[in-house]
């Protein structure tokens, strides 16, 4: 598993007549770049508003303070955290589980990708597998945990092979339901239809 839940040191919630957003964090080893492209891709496909936060100076390997230290950047319109870390860490990962949870954290080591034809195809397939996986936290931390539509980011791939393969963003079903979703927590959604959305390339995958 990928993800990370958190649920402990939560900010004060949002006040009620700011609109939320969602921040995307890293730790400062991180290029800039990659935090730019999950905010535009996460905005892009969600409609909302998401803000990239300052990055975290962070070497020590204990995966509360990783947790700990985006929450204490957070802002009072910060509804979600989406947390891109590149540390080993000495805690094993686990499948967040409920709206409750207010952070996804993607271990980016995890998805560095070992073989390519070469360094631009593996830049390329890593920069998408960081994106699909943003995507699938923000997903579970909605509490949309699996799809089972190979198209789906919250498609639940096994290998490395099938992530790459899988889509990049919410299926049609998923997408309806995350809009409902944001909108009933307060957030300002564009409506599906005037977002350019690309689902990516239609695959069929054995999910045997």
């Amino acid at each position: 598993m990928l993800l990370v839940s958190v649920r402990a040191a939560c900010p004060v919630a949002a006040e009620s007549n700011r609109v939320p957003r969602i921040t995307v964090f890293s730790t400062c080893d991180i290029e800039a770049k990659r935090v730019a492209d999950v905010v535009a891709h996460i905005s892009q496909h969600h409609g909302v508003q998401v803000h990239s936060g300052p990055c975290l100076e962070l070497e020590d390997p204990d995966l509360d303070k990783v947790a700990r230290s985006a929450f204490g950047a957070l802002e009072p319109a910060d509804r979600f955290a989406i947390v891109l870390y590149d540390i080993s860490t000495n805690q094993s990962a686990r499948a967040i589980r409920s709206i409750e949870d207010r952070a996804a954290i993607i271990n980016l080591r995890v998805l560095e990708v070992r073989e390519g034809k070469s360094v631009k195809d593996k830049d390329a397939r890593f920069a998408w597998r960081i994106k699909k996986e943003a995507m699938r936290g923000l997903g579970a931390l909605l509490g949309n945990q699996r799809c089972n539509t190979a198209t789906c980011a919250l498609f639940l791939h096994g290998t490395p092979e099938i992530l790459d393969r899988k889509g990049r963003n919410l299926c049609p079903p998923h997408r309806v339901k995350s809009d409902r979703q944001l909108s009933d927590l307060g957030f300002r959604v564009i409506p599906a239809g005037s977002r350019k959305e690309d689902m990516g390339p239609k695959v069929k995958l054995d999910e045997s």
